[in-house]
């Protein structure tokens, strides 16, 4: 039988620091996914990296492809999740490339002073909702692959092409 990965393992650390550091999550190019219903959603469509479940939900793991699956303590599971309840599957995805060229898009939702990352992924899956080709994030924006943004948003920023930059650059555009 094979032994949960604790909270101190040093995969579990990573995983943490890849949930909790901007610059680190960036840094690896990946972040973190929590949630069945949204792991279920995206992994039909991108290969995961890591795949963590506890014992009651090895069943969910089947058809999701991951280069890594392991088998985690709920308690760990809650430490990456970042949330106090929490019992399903948390994964790594590569980041989505952050597109250069704006240019032909018609309706681009710029963002700024968003400081609050449930809220941007909440704006994240309305623009994703009413079609909106394009979103332009302001340097006084939260990082839209802080977990908490990304279960908000429902993983919005893998379905619509997204960039990070300056107001002299989006005047650019």
């Amino acid at each position: 039988m094979r032994r949960a990965l604790r909270p101190k393992s040093p995969i579990v650390q990573e995983l943490v620091r890849i949930a909790t550091e901007r610059a680190f999550r960036h840094n690896r190019k990946r972040c973190v996914v929590a949630g069945t219903k949204l792991i279920r959603d995206l992994g039909r469509r991108y290969p995961f990296y890591d795949l963590l479940y506890s014992k009651d939900h090895e069943d969910l793991c089947r058809g999701i492809r991951a280069e890594n699956k392991y088998l985690a303590e709920p308690q760990s599971l809650r430490r990456i999740a970042q949330v106090r309840e929490f019992d399903g599957l948390v994964g790594t995805l590569d980041l989505p490339e952050s597109r250069e060229d704006l240019a032909d898009i018609r309706l681009l939702l710029c963002l700024d002073y968003i400081e609050d990352p449930g809220l941007l992924g909440t704006l994240l899956r309305t623009a994703v909702a009413f079609q909106w080709q394009a979103v332009y994030l302001l340097p006084n924006t939260a990082d839209p692959f802080d977990p908490l943004c990304i279960r908000a948003s429902q993983g919005a920023l893998f379905e619509i092409p997204h960039r990070r930059g300056s107001m002299a650059t989006l005047q650019k555009l």
